[in-house]
């Protein structure tokens, strides 16, 4: 990934077709070494929420736009041997700018299969479809250990590895299940 600095006073962009604006660093001497992605996709799972990727590694993909510059996509290939061809995906809005690593098998040939055959505005659909699905799985996951605290079903157990925090199962109650004929079955 390269970047290009028009003038003292301006932020740096990225040197593709893209041109994204990385806000906040006007005053920087040097394009930026790197970006902290979050992990998408089933491996942030089991991996840290938080990675740091090299931009010298970066290789453009495709772009996606779709309300001219005002909110927009890259997608980039970690061309790093470690990271097994892992997909950096750059949003921007215009004010700041988000990074994401999906670190699936499939994802470099997924991506590039997709950033040679889709459309600026398909591109950004799905690159917003992919961030907005992550993020909705976030806000549900925090939403559902809130409800667990509030419900007191929180437990802290000590184990060999330290302290542990656990949600204690809900019982549901079980609802009377009702026969055709309008009747009411008892379980």
């Amino acid at each position: 990934m390269q970047f290009i600095k028009e003038d003292r006073l301006y932020n740096w962009r990225t040197d593709d077709i893209a041109g994204l604006c990385i806000p906040g660093t006007s005053k920087d001497p040097e394009p930026p070494q790197h970006f902290f992605c979050t992990v998408i996709g089933h491996t942030g799972i089991v991996s840290g929420e938080k990675m740091r990727v090299p931009a010298s590694n970066l290789l453009f993909l495709g772009a996606g736009e779709r309300t001219g510059k005002t909110h927009q996509f890259a997608v980039y290939e970690d061309a790093c041997a470690a990271a097994q061809h892992d997909v950096v995906i750059l949003q921007s809005d215009g004010g700041s700018i988000c990074a994401y690593v999906d670190m699936t098998p499939a994802a470099s040939e997924m991506w590039r299969h997709i950033c040679k055959s889709c459309s600026l505005e398909i591109l950004w659909n799905m690159c917003s479809g992919v961030v907005r699905s992550h993020e909705l799985g976030r806000q549900l996951g925090r939403q559902e250990i809130m409800d667990a605290y509030a419900e007191g079903r929180l437990r802290r157990k000590k184990g060999r590895f330290g302290v542990q925090v656990c949600i204690k199962t809900k019982i549901l109650e079980q609802l009377p299940v009702h026969s055709r004929e309008g009747k009411i079955l008892l379980p």
